[in-house]
């Protein structure tokens, strides 16, 4: 049995070579072999149906393993045939090693020999089928292939179930990286709830993207998702491209404070305008586009990470760890432009290179996050001892001007202060002078009548004084107790007067402004002295002065008079109205029915 396994062998490879070594001979073995370098290609730039390829018959050799057109919108036609070499049927695993944004369609022969789609819900991270090879009878397929990014691939037979399960492990990996990413962004999202900087909103943002990008590029998308996000997912690869830039961009430019080095500014708002313009100007080529924000991706990292060391060198201590994760994006991304390019073709044995660098770098810049904290603190913490070294300097600078000012004021009261008593003392004897004065000027005349007038300024002037005297005593020059200065003011008129067996009473409970209780004084003055000189016999009487709630009421229980003829005749009465009405913005009522009574309202001040 063995003997006749090789001999088929030995026929097939002989029938091979008749058929121009095209037909792949499938045997038992688990092992995993690239087929492209035995297959037939035609790059298609007409968009040609099957029967059109196959009448058309175009196809060349491939003599490659693996294939990088670049970025183009050409599809590739592979043409190859297999055969099964034992004597069973054998399923095999035919994977297209791309699982980024490809588009596969493959083609065999029903029974009729008629060329259909073969139909079969992906099962892997790229593009396969499951193959069922009869034996003996070749089996020819036509592969139909194009992508919405780089056009590239490799082609390999693989054991079914051997391949899926170390599909499953990668799966498990990309998952696993993609959780780092995702939380990472997240945490980026609530940094920037709690501390309210705009980098870690950017840098959120920009990762978000990344992630969608990322599960794009691992073939996670087409596996788990329907086939609608698959086809908006493979028409929008420009916009995320470009999303990811203007994010980056903002987040670079507040993490690093670009603003501060105006000419990376400026640099970096061209990047940002430039992803714009190619997610907008739909009506360009799509492989210019593509082209252009590939080469704005290109070197928008190089300037990035120059000007981090830029910002770094100008005293921006947070900039190194950011140097240092970005330094690993750098690098994944520039092979990974390169790759996209058609320049080099090495990402395919890396597939997991971008996601693991990806996730590398948001794990260092979120130390970096706490790094930039960390000398926020510090300097924080300096300024903060700054401040208070200052602030101590500062308190020893005014207490030593509050110590001069204080005896600078100490002498100025002092100075106040003797002033003050030399002008009490000059006002109080000017008064006594006048009041001396007056008396003489009284002593000239020995008719009563005639006296009458002296008297009564005399009174007036000693109302004055005893009030100036009552300030001068007092700690609080703005208000006046008023019970004390009244008390004061109309005992003393009392026991000046000769014949006078009178009685004072006081209903007094008010504090009055200096202006108000002087006024106040001198209407008491007069209405009390003219109870005292008229409203009384022998006998004597009561005077009663009320003072609540700016209402002012003098009154006696005398014999009272006629108050038409003393408007007219009183000098004292038409000085009290005078003050009431001009001084104290007040009313006055006057009832002699019983006795005298003069009711004053008035207006505080």
């Amino acid at each position: 049995m063995y003997k006749f396994s090789i001999l088929r062998i030995i026929l097939l490879s002989l029938f091979t070579v008749m058929l121009q070594a095209q037909t792949i001979i499938v045997t038992e073995s688990n092992t995993s072999s690239s087929i492209l370098s035995k297959t037939q290609v035609y790059i298609d730039n007409e968009v040609l149906s099957l029967p059109e390829v196959i009448s058309l018959d175009r196809f060349h050799n491939c003599d490659k393993s693996y294939v990088n057109f670049g970025m183009t919108e050409d599809r590739i036609w592979v043409r190859f045939t297999l055969q099964n070499a034992s004597l069973t049927d054998q399923q095999k695993l035919l994977v297209i090693n791309n699982p980024f944004l490809l588009e596969a369609t493959l083609y065999g022969q029903d029974r009729d020999h008629q060329w259909r789609e073969i139909k079969q819900k992906r099962q892997t991270l790229s593009p396969s089928y499951i193959l069922t090879l009869k034996p003996e009878v070749p089996q020819v397929y036509y592969l139909e292939i194009k992508s919405a990014s780089s056009l590239k691939f490799g082609l390999f037979l693989e054991s079914v179930k051997e391949y899926k399960e170390e599909d499953l492990h990668r799966q498990i990996i990309n998952i696993l990286f993609l959780g780092v990413i995702l939380t990472l962004t997240i945490y980026n999202f609530l940094l920037y709830l709690v501390i309210k900087d705009k980098a870690y909103f950017y840098y959120g943002l920009y990762l978000f993207f990344v992630f969608v990008l990322e599960i794009s590029y691992v073939g996670l998308a087409p596996l788990y998702f329907n086939d609608m996000y698959t086809y908006i997912d493979r028409q929008t690869l420009i916009e995320k491209v470009g999303l990811i830039v203007i994010f980056y961009g903002l987040f670079f430019i507040e993490f690093l404070k670009l603003r501060q080095i105006i000419y990376l500014y400026r640099v970096n708002q061209i990047f940002i305008i430039l992803a714009i313009a190619m997610m907008l100007f739909t009506f360009l080529p799509y492989v210019l586009r593509m082209h252009v924000i590939l080469a704005t991706t290109f070197t928008f990292t190089i300037f990035n990470f120059y000007a981090s060391i830029i910002s770094y060198r100008q005293g921006l201590k947070h900039a190194r760890l950011f140097i240092l994760g970005f330094g690993v994006v750098l690098f994944v991304y520039l092979i990974m432009s390169l790759d996209a390019l058609g320049i080099i073709s090495i990402v395919h044995y890396f597939q997991n290179m971008p996601i693991i660098a990806t996730a590398i770098e948001a794990m260092i810049l979120s130390l970096a996050f706490v790094d930039k904290f960390y000398i926020l603190q510090k300097q924080k913490a300096d300024s903060d001892q700054k401040l208070l070294l200052e602030s101590r300097n500062r308190e020893a600078i005014v207490q030593e001007e509050v110590e001069r000012k204080t005896t600078q004021l100490q002498k100025s009261i002092q100075v106040q202060d003797v002033l003050f008593n030399e002008l009490h003392h000059r006002v109080k004897n000017n008064l006594q002078l006048i009041l001396s004065i007056t008396r003489l000027q009284k002593g000239q005349f020995f008719d009563k009548n005639l006296q009458e007038p002296f008297e009564s300024l005399e009174k007036r002037i000693d109302a004055i004084a005893q009030t100036h005297s009552l300030i001068y005593l007092s700690k609080d020059i703005e208000t006046i107790e008023m019970q004390g200065y009244l008390v004061q003011l109309t005992t003393h008129l009392k026991e000046s007067d000769i014949s006078s067996n009178i009685t004072l009473k006081y209903e007094i409970d008010q504090e009055l402004h200096l202006d108000i209780a002087v006024t106040i004084g001198l209407i008491v003055n007069e209405l009390v002295y003219n109870a005292i000189k008229y409203a009384f016999d022998e006998k004597g009487g009561i005077v009663t002065i009320v003072l609540k709630d700016f209402y002012l009421e003098v009154y006696d229980n005398g014999k009272g008079y006629d108050s038409v003829n003393v408007k007219k005749e009183s000098l004292g009465l038409q000085l009290v109205k005078s003050l009431v009405h001009s001084q104290l913005r007040g009313t006055i009522e006057m009832d002699t029915s019983k006795g005298t009574k003069y009711m004053i309202n008035f207006k505080q001040k």
